[in-house]
């Protein structure tokens, strides 16, 4: 839910591609990218061509993390396959990679925080092929994130550990 974020009412637009793009009212809501500018979850928006039974694509989309002074991105790659056609409701399956191995972000000024990141997941989004739209998606990535933190006191370097867990999904409503 993102009520938390927004205090007044949202507009927001979406293209046939499952694109999300904030009108207006967005407040901090403007700050987010990533998969919930989407209504295709963490799969990314479908691609422009013609899709059947089988079609396969992938696509990169960027997550913003919270990180050790500030915001880490994560860049997490997707495998799509059209897994099947159920009535009038196209099936998706999405499998989800971590593409960052190791990265340093800046935290603090002269804070050189060395960070390596590994995951995947996977997900399945559920397209009215008669409307031409999204009916539901549900997502679920796991990321472990390993980082050395310089001692600003001097000494031995900090390390970090932390599993994100990030599950998500929606339904739209026939």
């Amino acid at each position: 839910q993102i009520a938390w974020m927004v205090r007044e009412p949202v507009q927001l637009d979406g293209d046939t591609r499952g694109k999300v793009t904030v009108q207006g009212g967005a407040g901090r809501l403007g700050e987010l990218e990533g998969p919930f500018r989407s209504l295709n979850g963490l799969m990314g928006p479908l691609p422009t061509q013609k899709l059947g039974k089988g079609d396969a694509w992938k696509e990169e989309v960027k997550l913003g993390m919270p990180g050790v002074g500030g915001n880490v991105d994560l860049k997490v790659a997707a495998d799509n396959v059209v897994e099947s056609l159920e009535g009038d409701t196209l099936v998706i399956a999405s499998k989800y990679t971590v593409l960052q191995k190791g990265t340093e972000a800046e935290g603090a000024p002269g804070l050189n925080v060395k960070m390596k990141t590994e995951g995947g997941g996977t997900g399945k989004m559920h397209f009215l092929v008669k409307d031409g739209r999204p009916l539901k998606s549900q997502s679920s990535l796991r990321v472990k994130v390993s980082a050395v933190i310089p001692n600003p006191g001097g000494g031995d370097d900090m390390d970090l550990k932390a599993n994100v867990k990030m599950d998500m999904g929606h339904e739209l409503g026939k």
